[in-house]
């Protein structure tokens, strides 16, 4: 038996809480960024130092998860599909309270944001009925 796999599941296991402290750390520098503007221009060099750590944690998890054996299965359709929504309704939820289009108040983004939980309700329901027909595309080759 190797170092390496003698010692890949407590590498896993502190890659992954340095990966989830890093993103914690970027949420707060974008809570520092949104509110006081001021303050985020002294700390600009530490959002890009973590972005680059948070980068190479993701390279590493992602070696490390790749020689692992025991990885997860892939997640369903409902979950994936979910998160998609989740993530671009979020997305376009920042967007809409910085525009001045919207208003920027928080009445329009919370619109989006309830129109996104109710879509991601929607996807999971479909996608959990459907998830037969729903993966890889297959085609008829034969010409039947």
């Amino acid at each position: 038996m190797s170092w390496f796999s003698r010692y890949r599941t407590p590498i896993q296991h502190i890659v992954r809480s340095l990966l989830f402290m890093s993103i914690g750390a970027l949420i707060l520098l974008a809570y520092i960024d949104f509110t006081q503007p001021v303050v985020s221009r002294q700390v600009r060099h530490i959002g890009d130092a973590i972005y680059w750590i948070f980068l190479t944690l993701i390279l590493i998890k992602s070696w490390l998860d790749r020689h692992d054996q025991t990885a997860r299965p892939d997640p369903s359709p409902a979950m994936s599909g979910t998160i998609t929504v989740l993530l671009t309704g979020a997305a376009f939820a920042f967007a809409v309270k910085k525009s001045a289009v919207f208003g920027g108040g928080f009445g329009p983004m919370m619109i989006v944001l309830a129109c996104t939980l109710g879509a991601s309700i929607l996807v999971w329901v479909f996608a959990s009925r459907h998830k037969e027909n729903i993966g890889e595309a297959r085609f008829n080759t034969t010409g039947a």
